[in-house]
């Protein structure tokens, strides 16, 4: 990565590990969607956010570290809420 807003990820996760449930549509016009997913981590040079099964975001802390050609992301746990074991997790 030669400039911090040259890609942007995001990861889904199923909270709550069934297929049936959850969206599955990933946010931001990705075009992709994962049976079950509820849960989308977007992150991006420009910032991060955490996006739900309803749609509502929250803002998290991010940062790109042009060096190591990564992303770096803090996401609560609080704003997951509980994780099945296993909670399958997809990222494009």
């Amino acid at each position: 990565m030669k400039v911090a807003d040259a890609s942007i990820a995001t990861i889904a996760i199923d909270a709550d590990g069934n297929p049936a449930t959850g969206p599955g549509g990933w946010p931001d016009g990705a075009a992709l969607t994962t049976p079950g997913a509820d849960h989308f981590i977007t992150v991006w040079g420009g910032g991060a956010r955490l996006t739900d099964s309803s749609g509502q975001t929250n803002n998290l802390t991010s940062a790109t570290n042009l060096s190591s050609n990564a992303f770096e992301v803090d996401v609560p746990r609080s704003l997951l809420g509980p994780l099945s074991d296993p909670a399958p997790v997809w990222v494009g």
